[in-house]
């Protein structure tokens, strides 16, 4: 791109064109700065789409989290591996296509808290400058009965699991034994209430789940 060759594309030409300029960024972002870029209708759109999809990530996990703390220090194992990941990339001689690409892979990854996956983005947006800190929560929807009593069963079961983990299977044992009176056509919840009820000694519970 130069202007002796006429192909010289101004930021304003763009906003006129309706582009964010923070696309022009993204689509920056996603070559490293040693090797060339092509600056094309479908790479911009492209980097638009990429950028809302990111846009949108942090908007519903803020609805989530709309009171995150992000001053603190203390991060989970998952989140720690993936900020050290973050950081290897931009220390390997700015690698920011990888960087870009680790960011939009927290957004979705839920082995990490929504809190923590807020602070994430945002910490890397310090790197990216793609202004995500702008970004308001999404409005939440109302959730009907049904959809309700879906996520108290998932909720039952996700402790459930995280008690076995912490080998606590009595507890264990009372989470999936809700969760699978909750929904009893779940196969999947009987066989958890099974496995933890026998481990937590309750043989006659395990069996009865068992043969569910």
């Amino acid at each position: 791109m130069s202007r002796s060759k006429g192909n010289v594309v101004l930021l304003s030409t763009l906003v006129e064109q309706g582009i964010d300029p923070m696309a022009l960024r993204y689509l920056l972002l996603t070559a490293h700065y040693r090797s060339k870029i092509n600056l094309t209708d479908e790479s911009i759109t492209a980097a638009q789409n990429g950028l809302n999809n990111l846009r949108d990530d942090l908007a519903e996990l803020l609805a989530v989290e709309p009171a995150v703390t992000r001053d603190t220090d203390t991060w989970s194992q998952e989140a720690r591996r993936v900020r050290d990941a973050f950081h290897t990339a931009i220390n390997d001689d700015l690698d920011l296509p990888t960087a870009l690409s680790i960011t939009r892979e927290v957004a979705r990854n839920n082995r990490i808290s929504p809190a923590e996956r807020v602070r994430l983005l945002l910490d890397f947006d310090r790197v990216l400058g793609l202004r995500l800190d702008s970004i308001k929560p999404k409005a939440r929807r109302a959730l009907s009965d049904e959809l309700l009593e879906l996520v108290r069963q998932r909720d039952e079961a996700r402790a459930a699991r995280e008690a076995l983990q912490k080998n606590d299977y009595r507890s264990a044992s009372a989470h999936a034994a809700r969760a699978a009176s909750a929904a009893p056509q779940n196969p999947d919840f009987w066989f958890l209430y099974a496995y933890a009820a026998r481990l937590a000694g309750q043989f006659s519970e395990s069996v009865d789940a068992y043969n569910r």
